[in-house]
């Protein structure tokens, strides 16, 4: 790397005039492209006749934010223009390589070059060079981080190619990002003089050991690689051929099954014949079974891991896991039918309201269930609804006001309600006369004409004063 014509540029501008400084092309953005999960827990790396099983470093953010890479640009700016990531990773005139998998699933593969070193300055330091050509590199993934990236830097990058050359107080590097499971990728390395950017009038500083990282993410392994030929990394174990795959068909909500798949699961020389199911990766192998599929059932929402392990016809196991998604329940209750059992009532009577609910989720739930007559409200009920089921709910009303009025529960109308005045049923008590011959002839005002032939029929009258009267009758004719 070369710092002296950024210097110069800078120069320049002072002199001359104030310009608006641009980020300079090859910075990572906000926003990383989609890219596949990959959620492979062992690795092998092989060498020659050498195989090495290796996993991949577990982080807690993007590759990018682990990479730490530093611009002037950058939010936490530097002009080095390298890698300020965990120490950890790199090391004095030497490289290393590792796949890091984010949070999300997605795996990269990383590559840094030397140490930065703040107590080398100037610009006289020596330079380093490498190149590397890549072969297998997934087409779902792609170069995100590039360092370096400044204006007329020395660096050359395309996808399969890149020559670096960097001062010795420096790093460089890159970032794969999108390592797919069945990715088989192989790097071939050139060092210092046989590099591509190798320049024999500067002064020079040997790259002396390459290395690939795994383990954890504060103090990862190292297993040393010859830096004379190429590396192989690939899903799966030293073992054999066997290459364990899995993933998971879509989301799931909590308490309906989703179905986990292991079918992309390969082996050149052997046959698959058991597949160990942990489903929530905490080490118990919870089914097994001689099918590469399976569903689980997850009670609780949020995000789980599952894993699978493949045994193969020669004892040979490899393993995979997959994040599962698990959504909360949802319910959706709506009203699909409302009805009055009558559409004409006096004032004062009552009718009865029904309405049904349905519940279209998956999840149970409650909704407030109003009841409107008119512009009033003529009740409020809460109404419970299971998943897939439905509920006929009834209200009582007391029409309290004569006319039309529109009847809804939820805004699903019933129908017009008429409501009329009460009629009157009482009749005014008639006193009759009985007549020779069977007729009645009603009073007048409550009066009676008397004759010989008249029958009493009074209430404040008994027998034995009737008798007396009719005795004292008949006397008075006789005389």
């Amino acid at each position: 790397m070369k710092l002296r014509p950024v210097l110069v540029a800078l120069l320049v501008l002072s002199l001359f005039g104030t310009a608006v400084a641009l980020p300079p092309p090859g910075l990572p953005g906000d926003d990383l492209p989609d890219a596949p999960t990959n959620h492979h827990s062992t690795y092998a790396v092989e060498q020659g006749a050498s195989c090495t099983e290796v996993s991949p470093i577990h982080g807690d953010t993007n590759v990018v934010d682990f990479y730490d890479y530093r611009t002037p640009y950058t939010n936490s700016s530097s002009w080095a223009y390298g890698y300020f990531g965990p120490k950890a990773f790199t090391r004095e005139n030497g490289s290393t390589m590792f796949l890091y998998q984010a949070p999300s699933g997605v795996t990269s593969l990383v590559m840094i070059h030397d140490k930065m070193n703040k107590s080398r300055t100037g610009d006289n330091n020596p330079m380093s060079t490498v190149t590397f050509g890549f072969d297998g590199l997934p087409s779902s993934g792609q170069w995100v981080l590039m360092d370096d990236t400044y204006p007329h830097r020395d660096d050359r990058w395309s996808r399969t190619r890149l020559d670096w050359i960097w001062a010795g107080s420096r790093t460089d590097g890159g970032v794969f990002r999108g390592v797919s499971g069945d990715s088989k990728i192989t790097v071939t390395p050139s060092w210092n003089d046989d590099a591509t950017l190798y320049n024999p009038q500067l002064k020079h500083e040997p790259v002396t050991s390459w290395a690939f990282l795994s383990g954890g993410s504060g103090s990862p392994s190292a297993t040393e690689l010859d830096m004379g030929s190429p590396v192989t990394i690939r899903p799966g174990t030293c073992g054999g051929s066997l290459q364990a795959s899995l993933r998971a068909a879509g989301t799931a909500s909590a308490g309906t099954p989703i179905t986990l798949d292991a079918s992309r699961s390969s082996d050149s020389e052997g046959t698959p014949t058991k597949y160990r199911w942990d489903y929530d990766d905490d080490g118990t192998v919870d089914e097994t079974t001689t099918r590469p599929t399976t569903t689980h059932t997850y009670s609780k929402p949020g995000e789980h891991i599952a894993r699978v392990t493949v045994v193969d016809s020669n004892g040979h196991t490899a393993s995979a896991t997959t994040p599962v998604t698990v959504e909360r329940t949802k319910a959706d209750i709506h009203v699909t039918d409302v009805s009055l059992d009558r559409k004409q009532v006096s004032k004062g009577e009552k009718v009865t309201v029904s309405a049904t609910f349905k519940n279209t989720g998956d999840g149970d739930g409650t909704i407030p269930a109003v009841l409107a007559v008119g512009n009033s409200v003529g009740a409020r009920k809460r109404v419970h609804v299971a998943a897939g089921k439905t509920k006929t709910v009834t209200y009582t009303y007391e029409a309290t006001a004569t006319g039309k009025q529109e009847v809804a529960v939820n805004g699903v109308s019933a129908g017009t309600l008429a409501v009329g005045q009460p009629t009157t049923t009482g009749e005014a008590n008639t006193t009759t006369h009985a007549k020779p011959g069977g007729e009645t002839t009603p009073g007048s005002n409550g009066s009676h004409s008397f004759g010989p032939n008249v029958v009493f029929d009074h209430p404040g009258m008994s027998g034995f004063v009737v008798a007396v009267i009719l005795l004292g009758a008949a006397l008075v004719v006789r005389r």
